[in-house]
Order: C-alpha cells, then structure tokens, then sequence
C-alpha cells in the first residue's frame, strides 16, 4: 500500500507539472490554434530583389484600429464620430487610397508589407471605456476578425504577395495593468494575429511574422525595420508633444538592440495617433482620428 501510495503521489506530481508545462504559448499556438509555434522568416521576396523592374517593396502601416469605441461628436465639438459602421467605411477608404497611391507612383511591386501595430481593439482597461464601447469584446473581436480577413486577401487579389508582421498594443490587453512578461498571451491583438494566421495557413503567398515579444524586426531590401507598438514610450511636454519620449526612446532601443545585435535603420510605431516622419522614425496615425 505504501509503494503504491507513494507512485499515485509521483505521477500526480508528474501529471501536475505536464500541465503545466503544456499550457504554454507553444502549446497554443500548435495544439489549440492550429499554427507553427515559432514565426517564419519574413519571405525572400521581401529582402532580395533579385528583378531589374521592381524597385521597392510598399508598407501599409495599419494601428490603433480602436475596434469598438465609440465617439459621440456632441461631446467634442461635432470634430470626429466614430463607430463600428464608421470603421467599416474608413478600413475600405484606406484599402482604396493605398492602391490608388500605388497606381499614381507607378512602378512594378513583387508584393507588399502590411504591418498590423497594435491596438486594434478599444479594449476595456478602463471603466469607461467598458461602458461607452459599442459592443462587448467577443462580438467585436469576430467582426474585426472578418474585416481583417477581408483586407488581406484584398491586398493578395491586387498585389500577389502579403507579408504581415505583427505587434500588440496596450489597448487590447486582457490585464488592468500592462505587463512585460508574458505581454502577448494576455492580449486580443495576438489572439487576432494567431487565427487569420491559421486562416491563410495553407497559402504560401501571405506569411506572417508573430513575435513572442513586443517588437518585430524584419528587412526590406537591405533596410532594417523595427515596428513595436509604442506604449513603452512615455513623457513628453507641451511644447513638442510626442516627439521627445519617442527620440529618447528610440535612441535607447536602437543602442540596446545593437548590443544584442538586433540593430536596425527604421522604428516604426503607433500608439500617438499622429502622423510623424523624421529621419529613422515613422509614426502611424489612427483609423478613430
């Protein structure tokens, strides 16, 4: 009785630990989700051009969708509305302005970059966004979820080839504060990432890049991106905004990367919802405005 007593009490010990062990982002993303449980490189046709006729790869940076929030224009001047429906017209007028750009540049494309930075849900990290979002998060996740859908395969239909690198934002977390560690798991942003990356699983021209951490590092011919959400950012003052958290934080990122030897030439990032290009810099805007 007592050499039996004492296996049940090892192999609960060791069926605790497997558990344990198991319910892991690796675990989630192979078993639950369906999907490689490490992120491929970015495609080849993204870092070499190896073709006389293209001479650059186009990005559309797309952030801060804020999927769910809802701004009544009677509480700000009459400036802004934004909505579900209102977010629908604008993700359309963005897939169309960007091809239309594209058709007035001219020029042969091998493909091109989407770039999905974060905060794509308005989330509910505050009480009152809990209670003036349009809808709770289940019913807004599958709505952007197929919206999402669309715009992909929208830009494969008119450029062939889609790489899609992802970042998590702050707004999307499932926590009240934001986390460092295990930052990703706790975040719709990632969840949104995960399924349409099983969705297009089976076609080899739209690949993503998923990273366990904040930042995604990829090349476009020769040139270094980092696109990272922008949340870790903060300070500022009112004579020049956005601009000085971003500089400084940039500059620590970039001599911290280069240590590790992950440098790179370009920081791309959301949150600010202000368009700002300046050298080694680029700044998204905001589909909410």
């Amino acid at each position: 009785v007592d050499v039996l007593r004492d296996r049940v009490k090892s192999l609960e010990s060791t069926l605790k630990g497997f558990k344990k062990e198991t319910l892991t982002d690796h675990y989630i993303r192979e078993k639950i989700i369906g999907i490689a449980s490490e992120s491929p490189e970015p495609p080849k046709w993204v870092i070499e051009n190896k073709s006389t006729q293209t001479k650059a790869v186009p990005t559309l940076f797309i952030s801060d969708l804020h999927w769910g929030e809802v701004v009544d224009p009677s509480q700000i001047g009459g400036v802004n509305e934004y909505n579900i429906a209102i977010a629908h017209e604008r993700l359309q007028a963005l897939v169309n302005t960007s091809t239309q750009l594209l058709d007035i540049i001219g020029g042969e494309y091998p493909g091109i970059v989407l770039a999905l930075g974060g905060d794509m849900f308005s989330g509910s990290i505050h009480d009152e966004l809990t209670e003036t979002n349009e809808d709770d998060i289940v019913p807004v996740f599958l709505d952007l979820y197929e919206k999402m859908i669309w715009l992909i395969e929208s830009m494969h239909n008119i450029h062939g080839k889609v790489f899609v690198p992802c970042v998590t934002g702050n707004h999307s977390r499932t926590t009240m504060k934001m986390r460092m560690k295990g930052r990703n798991f706790t975040n719709y942003d990632w969840l949104l990432y995960c399924l349409l990356d099983r969705h297009f699983k089976d076609n080899s021209n739209i690949n993503f890049l998923i990273p366990n951490g904040p930042d995604a590092l990829f090349k476009i011919y020769g040139t270094r991106y980092l696109l990272t959400h922008g949340d870790a950012f903060r300070g500022g003052d009112s004579m020049i905004g956005a601009l000085g958290p971003l500089t400084r934080g940039n500059h620590k990122k970039s001599s911290r990367n280069t240590l590790i030897d992950q440098s790179y030439d370009i920081m791309i990032v959301g949150h600010w919802h202000q368009l700002i290009q300046v050298q080694r810099l680029i700044v998204n805007g905001s589909l909410k405005g």
